[in-house]
């Protein structure tokens, strides 16, 4: 969100149009964009819940933002920074939540055979 502003917690994100602004993580509707749930990133005192904290950051996000439709028959659809084995088998197997989505190569716990890449066309 680009803000031209002074404020104490303004990000730096080079690969947005607007290099600095104010940085929100945001869970939302697909079809509508109805946004369910949002967190304002202010840096390390960032109020996320810490019950998730063995997910990392953005595991973190994922599980706040999710808390309240957990086990309710939703399904979670989400880019390859917040996608990890980890955060998928917590999801699927303890809350019943489904998860799609890209996966980095370079996360930890992605399995050697799922690094190989093909590059025949």
């Amino acid at each position: 969100m680009l803000y031209k502003g002074r404020l104490g917690w303004i990000q730096y994100m080079p690969l947005k149009r607007s290099r600095f602004g104010i940085k929100t993580f945001m869970l939302c509707e697909s079809k509508t964009g109805y946004i369910f749930s949002s967190i304002v990133y202010t840096g390390k005192g960032t109020k996320i819940d810490t019950d998730f904290e063995h997910l990392g950051m953005s595991g973190q996000v994922v599980m706040s933002l999710m808390k309240p439709l957990l086990g309710k028959g939703y399904c979670l659809i989400n880019d390859n920074y917040y996608t990890s084995p980890q955060l998928a088998d917590i999801l699927v197997q303890q809350y019943s939540t489904d998860t799609y989505g890209t996966v980095r190569v370079i996360r930890k716990e992605l399995p050697p055979d799922f690094k190989k890449i093909n590059n025949k066309r």
